[in-house]
């Protein structure tokens, strides 16, 4: 399977992938830009308590983002608790498949 990146040329998926997959391109380094891929694979289930934990951040604004969560189809799990100054903000959200996510807002 060959998918392509927005913008960059067409890749060949590794040997035995049979998944889909959206590579996106690399940022500019801008405070709006994410960047990331996302792949869809049959064997991953969604989950609010197995697996990894993948953390956004996010931009100065995590009340701003946890309300574009609740307006996309996911809900708040844990609303935004200071960690103090090393740390900063986290919260965490569920997505629209059922993934926990974590969001960061530095301090």
């Amino acid at each position: 399977m060959v998918v392509s990146r927005p913008v960059l040329n067409p890749i060949q998926m590794m040997p035995g992938a049979e998944n889909v997959a959206l590579l996106m391109p690399l940022g500019t380094g801008d405070l709006d830009d994410v960047s990331g891929d996302l792949v869809l694979d049959s064997s991953a289930k969604p989950s609010l308590s197995h697996g990894a934990t993948v953390y956004l951040d996010a931009q100065g604004d995590i009340s701003g983002m946890l309300t574009r969560v609740t307006e996309a189809g996911g809900r708040t799990l844990d609303e935004p608790v200071n960690m103090g100054k090393m740390v900063g903000w986290i919260a965490f959200f569920e997505d629209s498949e059922g993934n926990r996510v974590g969001l960061h807002q530095s301090a």
